[in-house]
């Protein structure tokens, strides 16, 4: 199925290549240019494969998925917890938007929190589920919103 054919708005559509394949000039390029028509690049599992930094900016990266290992290692670590503060920062100079992967924990979030990021993901907001679960879950709270006055 094309993305024409399901009517997707491609703002609404982030591509994502993990840091290993970004650095593929091939794969850059077609990115690039599904950037050109809409699409927004993200960077999946930031940081994990110890990636050079200037690939956030080669690469025109939109949105970073930090690696669930920085977000695990920071909350016993003040190092750790420096270096993914460090990460949230130069993502948001750069203009992206930051994703914490792996939040597991209440005190990840709280740590989250207290960095100032405010996307998150794992296990602590649910399980990974079926897309026809999500959009039944979705249907059901539009439906339960609009009989609300």
């Amino acid at each position: 199925m094309t993305v024409r054919e399901t009517a997707a708005n491609p703002q609404r559509v982030i591509l994502a290549t993990s840091e290993g394949t970004a650095s593929n000039q091939a794969i850059s390029d077609t990115l690039s240019q599904l950037r050109g028509r809409g699409f927004r690049v993200g960077l999946s599992d930031f940081g994990a494969a110890g990636a050079s930094l200037s690939e956030l900016c080669r690469n025109s990266i939109d949105v970073a998925r930090i690696a669930p290992a920085y977000i695990e290692r920071a909350v016993p670590s003040r190092a750790e917890a420096a270096l993914l503060q460090a990460m949230i920062r130069i993502c948001r100079e750069l203009d992206i938007d930051v994703i914490a992967a792996g939040v597991r924990a209440p005190q990840h979030r709280r740590l989250l929190q207290k960095l100032d990021c405010t996307l998150a993901q794992g296990l602590l907001f649910g399980p990974a589920r079926p897309a026809r679960e999500i959009e039944h879950s979705l249907r059901a709270a539009v439906e339960e919103t609009e009989r609300t006055p």
